[in-house]
């Protein structure tokens, strides 16, 4: 005998001898099915009365070639057919289980056709190996047809409870969506007023919503800058992102500063600018004079500097033919003295 004290997992079980019995089970595709399993008797390693037509099934599982217990299926024997109950884990002692089967109010066949009918009572699922069983136990067809649409019409009622679940998930996520968007026109609405208003714009973090409408973070000022169709590069808008603090209009002029973090951009205040223009041209205000002046030297000087980058890249590559052709005069030079010198030596 076993001590009942003793956990599942604290036994030495793969010894012990099994016995051959006929069980119903669920099939691979979710059927029921009977078959011989080889289970191990309660009875026969306790001595316990309560669990005298109780068996159970060891269930390991595989970890780095190494078999771990999971637990155990537990069955009871109605004499004709054994029924898979449940599955137990390993840390129960056998003192429990037996305290527990003493318990169970629904022992014996007659006490699995009483639970049969409090689950329907209670719009509990009955499943087929329950149905299967008292196929096996030559219950008429009419008790066995009653129970089969009962399973059926269960299916059915949570189908179309889980369809009214799934409808008001999706009225409520619309309606988020919808709040969203009207949170956000606003906000896009402000802060192009602020800017018309010459006020400071820090470059918040905000949630928005993505073309899947999913819920993302972004920058306000990158937002901006794509709800007014602005095509800023991808490895500036990381810096818009990551880097631009704020704008703000210079006191007493009509032109626009930022202040940043780690290192500048040496393109944003043209898209700073161009937002501006998009701006004031959406609610039909004239860029003054010196905002359109600002606009055309910061041309000028992207103009500047795209030119003396291929100034500098016409130079480099100069240079490398230049040391190019002399690496090949040279070569070709010690070719021609090594000729001599071998002629020299005839």
């Amino acid at each position: 005998m076993i001590q009942t004290n003793l956990k599942f997992s604290e036994m030495d079980l793969k010894n012990l001898q099994t016995i051959t019995k006929r069980c119903c089970d669920f099939g691979k595709n979710n059927n029921a099915v009977i078959h011989n399993k080889e289970l191990i008797s309660l009875y026969d390693i306790t001595g316990a009365e309560a669990l005298k037509n109780f068996y159970f099934e060891l269930d390991y599982y595989k970890n780095y070639n190494n078999d771990y217990l999971n637990g155990f299926y537990l069955y009871e024997d109605y004499n004709f057919i054994c029924n898979n109950i449940s599955h137990v884990g390993s840390s129960i002692t056998l003192e429990e289980l037996i305290k527990a089967i003493e318990n169970y109010p629904y022992k014996t066949y007659e006490g699995m056709k009483q639970l049969l009918i409090e689950k329907e009572n209670k719009n509990q699922f009955i499943n087929v190996v329950e149905i299967k069983i008292l196929e096996t136990g030559g219950e008429n067809q009419e008790l066995i047809n009653h129970y089969i649409k009962y399973r059926n019409d269960f299916y059915a009622r949570r189908e179309a409870e889980e369809q009214e679940r799934r409808r008001i998930r999706e009225e409520k996520e619309q309606e988020k969506i919808k709040n969203k968007q009207i949170e956000l026109e606003k906000l896009i609405a402000d802060t192009e007023q602020q800017i018309l208003n010459n006020e400071k714009i820090i470059n918040k973090t905000i949630t928005v919503l993505n073309k899947n409408n999913e819920f993302v973070d972004t920058s306000l000022l990158l937002y901006l800058f794509k709800q007014n169709n602005i095509d800023v590069p991808l490895k500036t808008q990381g810096w818009v992102n990551n880097s631009l603090y704020s704008i703000q209009n210079q006191e007493g002029l009509n032109k626009y500063t930022y202040s940043y973090q780690g290192r500048n951009s040496t393109v944003i205040r043209n898209y700073i600018l161009e937002l501006i223009e998009t701006i004031k041209n959406k609610n039909n205000i004239t860029l003054s004079t010196e905002e359109i002046e600002t606009k055309q030297a910061e041309q000028e000087k992207q103009e500047y500097i795209n030119n003396i980058k291929d100034i500098n890249f016409k130079k480099e590559s100069n240079i490398f033919r230049i040391e190019m052709d002399i690496n090949i005069l040279k070569k070709k030079t010690e070719v021609m003295i090594l000729i001599y010198k071998n002629r020299k030596h005839l």
